[in-house]
């Protein structure tokens, strides 16, 4: 499979990535678990690089897959695949504190 350009491209969607795009119009942080830095392999709060990237972009079609306007925050994700960031901080999308990132 190719990049995902619609979310319904990643097929099942675990909880933690369900809770993200539940609370995409909040503004909000999306705090997962206790929202502390998780131990590695916590499937639990699993949110895949290509759901953040596809957001970020705002490639998905549908309304209801766009950030709010103060972008996106998330506390306590376990990112377990690459997700390459460089092109993001000029845009300001550097917030990923108590994340696992690998």
């Amino acid at each position: 499979m190719g990049i995902p350009r619609k979310v319904s491209d990643l097929g099942y969607l675990s909880p933690a990535e369900r809770q993200v795009l539940l609370e995409l119009d909040t503004g909000e942080l999306t705090s997962l678990g206790d929202g502390v830095l998780p131990e590695a392999g916590d499937e639990t709060r699993k949110v895949r690089a290509s759901l953040i990237r596809l957001l970020l972009l705002g490639n998905d079609p549908d309304p209801k897959y766009r950030l709010h306007e103060t972008g996106i925050e998330i506390a306590g994700a376990w990112i377990p695949d690459q997700l390459d960031l460089d092109w993001s901080a000029p845009l300001g999308l550097d917030r990923w504190g108590g994340s696992r990132l690998t």
